[in-house]
């Protein structure tokens, strides 16, 4: 093997890096910020390595000058980035662009529909390479209508490599009343507003694997669901903010579905259990998020959510948000049945949000010992008082991650430390919580805890001196976030306390925000601090913030050339 190949490995393998934790950091203009810091640097990095070998994320075009700038990477040989185009009012210069990388367009974002059709009939197609369509109900149903009444498809004439088709449905605004004229059929002014709501999807034979359907502004009412029956290919739905009223009688129809997403919907008549045995029918199921239901029998049963998980054969995820969940463990049709175990061999992930769940009742189901697969255990704002985690006690193979506000649930707080060395508890996020209590669950040195999230208020500055020698003893946590707001002001202990975590070499990521607590140059009494940032070993994320008012370039400056914000 050549001495060179292994050195480009390497760098190889640190750019990529770079680019994913660019990429879950900043999100937007991932692509343009790293090349622009690191393309100048060696002229055979640029051209063997990041020409041909690094994987990028897809990169967001969103006007003429982002096209310009992807087009000089591309004809230096970036050829292996695809891009989202979310525009439509291009010149002609950026329709000849266009026209060179059509290959790289991987999704399109517009209502100008009509306009794509036209460059398509002229030889000129942004479309054939397209894997991701989101357009308007009102301008892509003409388009299907036009093929209505043929065998052809529209996908396999304009988007033959299509795999997500996003639809949303605006519904028409009324118009003002006329206060002056006569009065019009009120029945009438009726049923042109019902009209205009519908949402009708009947025209929609054929669509890709990945379909979403989605209201502007959770008045529009979903119709013509029968036509699922005919999408025999489609594995991810995901409906939001719609009425669908019909769903229990269509939704099992969508027998290849692998993936669910329910959010924000209206089933008016449509009774809750019948929706849920609807689904339990489809049984490719590994996915399944149900948020913020709205209908005449709004409570989760316990009992509908055990059965649920035993009847998915495939089910892998499911997460629950924001739907009201019973206080009791049977149904009033259930009092004289024997209490059912909970059974899944596939189940890795739950997750509860916004729900006032009770451990306690999901133990009664042997749901922590049964689902011989769990492995992720997730439970954010919301927390019966009357629960307990000692349910949860010994079980090391589920990974428990806990998200509460403190004024809320301080019992929870007690459960958390009670269990100390018996829960195995990864992640930590606590609203609201007094600083002398927030040293409380850092000095514990909990084992398993890798990621704390702290929002606290500091009355009292020694509670802030408690914080800081609670984190000088501390072993454990890697992915530290605290704000504090602090009616007593003490810039020197703070900044103490920002050294004592950045001194500690199991620190990777660290979020510091504090507010309420100095105006003075900040800048400069951080300067103690520049050294522990430079030296740490493993330091890989540092974000610094004392509020709106408070500018601090030249600690910016330091975290920004260190590749860390």
């Amino acid at each position: 093997m050549s001495n060179s190949i292994i050195p480009n490995i390497l760098i190889r393998q640190i750019f990529q890096y770079i680019i994913h934790q660019l990429n879950i950091n900043e999100k937007d203009d991932v692509v343009f910020k790293f090349l622009k810091r690191y393309y100048l640097i060696s002229k055979q990095w640029s051209l063997q390595i990041f020409a041909k070998t690094l994987i990028y994320p897809k990169l967001t075009i969103k006007n003429s000058k982002d096209l310009n700038q992807y087009m000089c990477f591309y004809r230096l040989g970036f050829t292996n980035i695809k891009i989202k185009l979310k525009y439509f009012s291009y010149t002609n210069i950026d329709r000849h662009l266009l026209s060179m990388i059509t290959g790289q367009i991987h999704s399109i974002k517009d209502d100008a529909i009509p306009q794509t059709l036209l460059d398509g009939k002229k030889k000129f197609s942004i479309n054939q390479f397209a894997q991701s369509i989101h357009f308007n109900h009102k301008t892509l149903y003409p388009v299907y209508l036009n093929f209505r009444e043929t065998k052809q498809s529209i996908l396999s004439k304009y988007w033959p490599n299509l795999k997500s088709l996003k639809i949303t449905h605006e519904p028409e605004e009324p118009y003002p009343e006329d206060s002056g004229g006569e009065d019009d059929d009120d029945d009438d002014d009726d049923d042109d507003e019902d009209k205009d709501n519908d949402f009708d999807i009947i025209i929609y034979k054929h669509v890709p694997n990945k379909v979403s359907l989605v209201s502007d502004n959770g008045e529009s009412v979903l119709l013509g669901m029968e036509i699922w029956s005919k999408w025999k290919n489609v594995t991810v739905l995901k409906l939001q903010d719609l009425n669908v009223e019909e769903i229990d009688v269509n939704l099992s129809n969508l027998k290849s579905l692998t993936k669910l997403t329910l959010k924000r919907l209206i089933y008016g008549c449509t009774e809750f259990d019948k929706i849920l045995d609807s689904i339990i029918q489809l049984e490719e199921l590994d996915k399944f998020t149900l948020a913020s239901f709205e209908g005449n029998t709004t409570t989760l049963l316990y009992s509908q959510v055990v059965n649920l998980i035993s009847s998915l054969k495939k089910i892998r995820s499911i997460s629950m948000i924001s739907v009201p969940i019973a206080t009791v463990v049977y149904s009033t049709l259930d009092d004289e049945k024997e209490l059912e175990k909970t059974s899944s061999e596939t189940l890795e992930k739950l997750k509860f949000k916004d729900m006032f769940v009770d451990c306690s009742i999901l133990n009664s189901y042997s749901l922590f010992t049964e689902c011989k697969a769990l492995k992720y255990l997730r439970f954010e704002d919301g927390w019966n008082d009357t629960s307990s985690l000692k349910y949860l006690y010994d079980i090391p193979t589920i990974q428990l991650s806990i998200k509460f506000n403190y004024n809320a649930h301080a019992s929870m707080f007690k459960e958390i430390l009670l269990g100390q060395n018996r829960l195995n508890l990864t992640n930590l996020v606590i609203n609201d919580i007094p600083t002398e209590n927030a040293s409380e669950i850092v000095q514990c040195n909990y084992q398993s805890l890798k990621l704390l999230n702290l929002q606290t208020l500091c009355y009292n500055v020694e509670y802030v001196k408690l914080l800081l020698n609670s984190f000088q003893s501390n072993k454990t946590l890697q992915n530290i976030s605290i704000s504090i707001r602090s009616v007593s002001a003490d810039f020197d202990v703070i900044k103490d306390l920002i050294l004592s975590i950045l001194s500690r070499h199991q620190t990777t990521t660290f979020n510091f925000e504090c507010y309420d607590l100095y105006k003075g140059n900040v800048d400069m009494l951080l300067a103690p601090i520049h050294n522990p940032i430079k030296n740490h070993p493993y330091l890989q994320k540092l974000k610094l913030s004392f509020g709106g008012q408070i500018k601090t370039p030249i600690i910016n400056k330091l975290i920004k050339s260190l590749n860390l914000d």
